[in-house]
């Protein structure tokens, strides 16, 4: 035995196929620590059967599986193949070669192949026995295995001579022999125990098995009775079904016309609806256009008022300047004047001083020839003289400049006095236009944050109303739709009331006993109704309690089996039919014993569990349905079934059966609405009309307090608008007069700037002629003092002198007289001619002053000749908004009438829905009438066609083909029901007591 190669793919390191060759001679694998040498080791343990995941170094099988790295997946499975060579035959195959392979899955499934044939674990292990391999083999020794076999106790060593002395084969085989014969022991002694038991039971069985074969033949008798029966019934079913058919479809013709029409209506009632919110729109862009105009208007209005007001200030500007150069004009005229009267004194002066002159040369003419004697003296004395002349002209010359300049002081300080008062009538004026002005500002701010403020109260108040009045359009929608719905099921809940009353569903047996009750037809006897009526069933336990029912939902209920059997006699003796009764006091509550169906999932409890009824219909109930278990699904239902031997019925709920004994029923059901459900629909739909009532009555009172909210808020935003416009009037005026008072203010300022320039003008001139007086006194009084010692000098000079001059001092005087008196004259002449400097300057401002008035007065008629033109053009925009907002006006009534007929007309065509929704009500309900009868009768062929399955295992093909001629139908039914009274009498019947009693006869 060699071992030849190994191939190992996804076994812990080794992620590729990798094959290993191992030739004669020794084979060593060396390598570094991590590089996989213990996992070829590894692999050949675990190919040979290793079932220890603790040898192989992991924690669970599926660690031997390549479990990937950062660049490469895991694996999902690891496979080792080995190959010994068998030339020598030491293995019991006929091959020269051994080929063992294992793989395992990632998901726990492991394969053993031998030479490629699959095998058990069990064969490679017996396969390696006595050769030194597998997993108890000593051909593997790994690291510290020697200790382990040197220090281990004798009994564990032997296991390993055992191997190697090949005995464990044998003791294996013996082991597995001694178990087998173990369990032949055992066996038989269970024989001898059945033997036992089985002879104790011999005579019972033989009774059993008698019984048993007098049913079989009754019953034998009966299902042929029976089976006839069926197909009779489930021929005139069929043709019964026919002919529901043809009627479900026309009235199903019908109504799907009708609700063509009903969807054709509500799509045009929806297209009338989205024309009215079109309107709704159109009228909503009405009134905020006609706001838009109306503020325009307004605004227009404002305009032309504001351009009144400047009009009028700028005429009563061009009316004040007018007066002005009027003043500037009488100025001039008194200016002229003046300036005449100067010119006129100027011309006397200059006349007096040419004769002064010439008067002056004769004197000195006179002087020259007085003599030549005294021209010394005279020259002294006339120095003097000409000295004192000197200084007292000088004088005289600052004293008449002192008068000219105090009648300049006099003249400046009346001007300056008068422009005092007309500054503090300036002043007075200026503050008083002020305090207008800032009463006038105060004024228009709040006037401004009260318009702003209404503004963002009508813009809140119209948001508020566009919100609800979207509110009010949605509710009203909203209670359209509720009302459709409304009378939707108060229609669909007449019908099923309608049916119930009629008994819609139920045989004719069953509506004529209960119609004839009702009508007092039966007396002395009492009857509490069909046993669907009786009782109550949640909802969604409906479907599986109706189908446990079954026609059982239609037996009528009495107090006792005289009131069953007078009602009997009533339905035979008026031919009205068949029915099943209840009496009360005979039937008796079943206990059946379900526990072990309880463990099973989706057990829900027994179908009389899930009833709801008065204590006196409780026996009833659990002898009809407490057999019957209820789970949620067909799948656990089979389980369940399964698993208790089909002893009793289980029913789904979904409406599948599983009958006692496993037979099984289901499919499809009919959307019907059965007894149980219709009483639970009509107070679902009673609960539903309440329900959709209240929302209806939510909504109008909803509709009622939004419809007065949006009336309030529309009386709101009109009042609040009117209000508005009468704060933009107010508030044009005040800007109109805080623009004339502004004007007015900034005139008076410039005036009192004038008139405060001039008056510190003036005063500069009267300061500086005040000093200049000041200078002049005291130059005086120096030129006094000079000419008082000029005087005395020449006094003392003339005493000399007169003596010389005694002549001419006569004409000396004179000529001093007359020098100083030409010396006025001058300075008066000098004078005047600086008065009529000043009369021609003041002339020239006054009439610079009359040029610049006239040249704004030029502009303010330019300014009121634009002011009229943009009047004329807010007067033109006022008057084409004013016909826009009539327009307006007249599309927003057009667009409110076209809405009313709108209105109208949906008013019209869900009047004709509610028309055709009555037509469709009243054929739902003969629809629903004809279903219900179609799947009674269906319900009623499946009966006894699972009847056929379940009793006989015969299809209605196989049972049609029975000859039926001469078959009287009454004659076996009445034949049936004696078997079935036979065959009630004999018991309870074992079938297989029959091959029983054979059996243990037998042994």
């Amino acid at each position: 035995m060699i071992l030849k190669n190994i191939e190992m793919q996804g076994f812990k390191s080794f992620a590729d196929k990798i094959y290993l060759d191992f030739n004669s001679g020794i084979t060593a694998i060396v390598g570094p620590n991590g590089s996989g040498k213990s996992n070829i080791s590894d692999a050949i343990r675990w190919v040979m059967g290793e079932q220890s995941i603790k040898s192989l170094r992991g924690s669970k099988m599926e660690d031997v599986i390549f479990s990937g790295t950062e660049k490469r997946k895991a694996l999902g499975f690891a496979e080792v193949t080995l190959t010994l060579d068998n030339s020598s035959g030491i293995f019991d195959i006929d091959f020269p070669d051994l080929q063992v392979t294992r793989r395992i899955y990632r998901s726990g499934e492991s394969e053993y192949y031998i030479n490629k044939t699959t095998c058990r674990l069990k064969d490679i292990h017996e396969l390696f026995m006595d050769t030194g391999l597998g997993r108890d083999g000593y051909s593997i020794i790994g690291q510290g295995q020697i200790d382990n076999i040197l220090s281990t106790k004798s009994e564990d060593r032997r296991q390993i001579f055992e191997e190697a002395s090949g005995i464990s084969k044998y003791k294996y085989r013996k082991n597995e022999a001694e178990k087998k014969l173990s369990q032949t022991t055992e066996n038989l002694t269970r024989v001898k125990d059945i033997l036992s038991e089985l002879e104790s039971q011999l005579e019972p069985l033989k009774k059993q098995s008698e019984k048993a074969k007098k049913y079989l033949v009754l019953h034998e008798e009966m299902k042929e009775l029976e089976i006839n029966v069926s197909v009779i019934n489930i021929d005139k079913k069929r043709e019964i079904l026919e002919k529901l058919k043809e009627d479900i479809e026309i009235y199903e013709n019908q109504i799907n016309d009708i609700q063509t029409q009903i969807t054709e209506n509500d799509e045009k009632i929806s297209l009338m609806f989205k024309e009215s919110e079109e309107i709704d729109l159109k009228c909503e862009n009405c009134r905020t256009e006609d706001r838009s105009i109306t503020e325009l208007i307004h605004e227009h209005t404002n305009n032309l008022n504001l351009s009144e007001s400047d009009i009028k200030h700028s005429e009563d500007t061009i009316s004040r300047f007018i007066s002005e150069i009027d003043d500037y004009t009488k100025r001039m005229a008194e200016l002229d004047s003046e300036s005449k009267s100067l010119k006129d004194s100027l011309l006397s002066l200059t006349s007096q001083n040419d004769a002064f002159e010439k008067s002056s040369l004769e004197l000195q003419d006179s002087a020259n020839r007085a003599g030549v004697d005294v021209s010394e003296k005279s020259k002294e004395i006339e120095a003097l003289h000409s000295e004192i002349l000197k200084n007292t002209t000088n004088v005289q010359n600052i004293e008449n400049s002192i008068e000219n300049q105090k009648i300049l002081i006099d003249n400046f300080s009346s001007r300056s006095d008068i422009i005092k008062q007309e500054l503090n009538q300036k002043e007075s004026d200026i503050n008083n236009t002020a305090n207008q002005l800032n009463k006038l500002e105060k004024d228009t701010a709040e006037k401004e944050n009260n318009i702003n403020d209404l503004k963002n109260k009508i813009n809140q108040l119209e948001e508020k109303y566009g919100s609800k009045n979207v509110e009010l359009q949605k509710e009203v929608s909203f209670k359209n739709k509720n009302n459709i719905k409304l009378g939707q099921i108060t229609s669909k809940q007449k019908m099923l009331i309608d049916m119930e009353r009629d008994l819609e569903g139920y045989s004719r047996g069953v509506k004529n006993i209960i119609k004839s009750y009702q009508q007092k037809k039966l007396s002395g006897i009492t009857i509490h109704g069909p046993l669907s009526q009786l009782i109550k069933v949640d909802k969604k336990y409906i479907t599986a309690v109706e189908t446990a029912l079954g026609n059982t939902a239609q037996n009528i209920v009495t107090d006792t089996p005289e009131d069953a059997k007078t009602a009997i006699k009533y339905l035979k003796q008026n031919n009205l039919g068949r029915a099943t009764f209840l009496p009360i006091s005979t039937i008796k509550a079943k206990n059946i014993n379900n526990s072990s169906a309880q463990s099973y999932d989706g057990y829900i409890g027994t179908a009389d569990s899930l009833c709801s009824c008065s204590d006196i219909y409780k026996p009833i109930i659990s002898s009809v349905l407490s057999s019957t278990v209820v789970v949620d699904t067909i799948d656990n239902a089979v389980k369940m079934g399964k698993g208790c031997s089909h002893r009793f019925r289980i029913v789904t709920l979904g409406g599948d059966i599983i009958q006692a004994g496993g037979a099984m029923t289901g499919g499809s059901i009919a959307k019907s609405i059965g007894s149980l459900s219709r009483a639970n629909e009509i107070e679902n739909l009673a609960a539903e009309i309440l329900k959709v009532e209240k929302i209806i009555e939510t909504s109008s009172s909803k509709i009622k307090t939004l419809s007065v909210e949006t009336n309030d808020l529309m009386d709101d935003i009109k009042n609040n608008n009117e209000k508005l416009m009468a704060y933009n009037e107010t508030l044009i005026k005040l800007v109109s007069d805080k623009h004339h008072l502004n004007d007015v203010l900034n005139t008076m300022s410039s005036d009192k700037s004038k008139l405060s320039e001039e008056l510190s003008d003036l005063t500069n001139k009267i300061n500086n002629i005040s000093n200049e007086i000041s200078e002049n006194k005291t130059k005086i009084l120096s030129i006094n003092k000079i000419v008082d010692e000029l005087k005395i000098k020449a006094d003392k000079e003339e005493k000399t002198f007169a003596e010389l001059s005694g002549k001419n001092e006569k004409l000396t005087r004179t000529m001093l007289d007359l020098s100083i008196k030409k010396n006025t004259i001058l300075k008066d002449i000098e004078q005047t001619n600086e008065k009529i400097q000043r009369v021609i300057s003041e002339k020239e401002q006054i009439l610079s002053s009359i040029s610049n008035r006239q040249s704004e007065i030029e502009k303010l008629k330019n300014t009121i000749e634009d002011l009229r033109k943009n009047k004329l053009d807010f007067e033109k925009n006022i008057e084409k908004n004013k016909k826009l907002l009539l327009d307006t006006r007249t599309s927003l009534e057009s667009y409110i009438k076209k809405r009313q007929e709108i209105d109208d007309k949906i008013k019209s065509r869900q009047a004709s829905v509610n028309n055709i929704r009555e037509t469709l009500f009243n054929l739902s309900g003969r629809l629903a009438k004809a279903q219900t009868k179609y799947e009674n009768s269906e319900t009623e062929l499946e009966s006894i066609i699972n009847h056929l399955w379940e009793e006989y295992e015969l299809t209605y093909s196989d049972a049609s083909n029975r000859d039926l001629t001469g078959f009287d139908l009454n004659s076996s039914i009445k034949r049936i029901t004696e078997l079935k009274k036979e065959i009630k009498s004999l018991g309870n019947i074992n079938i297989d007591s029959i091959e029983e009693y054979k059996t243990v006869s037998k042994g």
